[in-house]
């Protein structure tokens, strides 16, 4: 019998669930599983039927995103923040072991307002038109590319980038001297 309760007593602490920050919901008892970043390039307007197709490749992405691996949304814009305008790891659907240890109510908030319901306010945002002056696409993705969560230590990577990819920055401009590249060309 005391066994009994020994086993049952180590299986109940192997199995719990991580430990997740109140910010980000991610796990702080372990490595990010994954990170998933979506850049939004906003520096050029576009058709409401592209807004359309943005929803559903974000909502397509975020379903993707595994339990414990961070989901992000960043804009390029003219202001060409580095804080994406949303960043939370999934923290998984409600299972017996997280009802357990949290309760099935917190775990169905977490999931359903803070993770899905929380992206879907962002998106709605995102998809308003918006212009820049600029718009160095390259500088964004590698900026991107090297942040501390986003780097060869986390195991399953993935960047979307949805862009006209129309790169007008100082370093490269396909705007200019666009004559003077033609007469090279022909």
């Amino acid at each position: 019998v005391l066994f009994t309760i020994l086993l049952l007593s180590l299986s109940v602490w192997v199995m719990r669930p991580a430990e997740l920050d109140a910010a980000t919901l991610c796990p702080t008892d372990r490595p990010l599983a994954g990170h998933t970043v979506v850049i939004v390039d906003r520096t050029d307007r576009w058709t409401q039927a592209m807004g359309a197709a943005l929803t559903q490749l974000v909502e397509n992405a975020q379903r993707d995103t595994d339990k414990y691996e961070k989901f992000s949304i960043v804009s390029l814009d003219a202001q060409q923040s580095v804080h994406p305008l949303f960043s939370v790891c999934n923290p998984g659907e409600p299972t017996f072991w997280s009802d357990l240890y949290r309760g099935r109510r917190y775990t169905m908030r977490d999931f359903e307002q803070r993770f899905v319901g929380a992206a879907e306010r962002i998106v709605e945002d995102v998809r308003e038109p918006s212009e820049a002056a600029t718009s160095p696409i390259v500088e964004y993705v590698h900026r991107w590319l090297g942040s501390d969560d986003f780097n060869a230590a986390v195991q399953h990577r993935r960047l979307i980038l949805v862009s006209d990819m129309r790169q007008n920055s100082p370093l490269y401009s396909i705007y200019a001297g666009a004559e003077d590249q033609l007469g090279d060309v022909v």
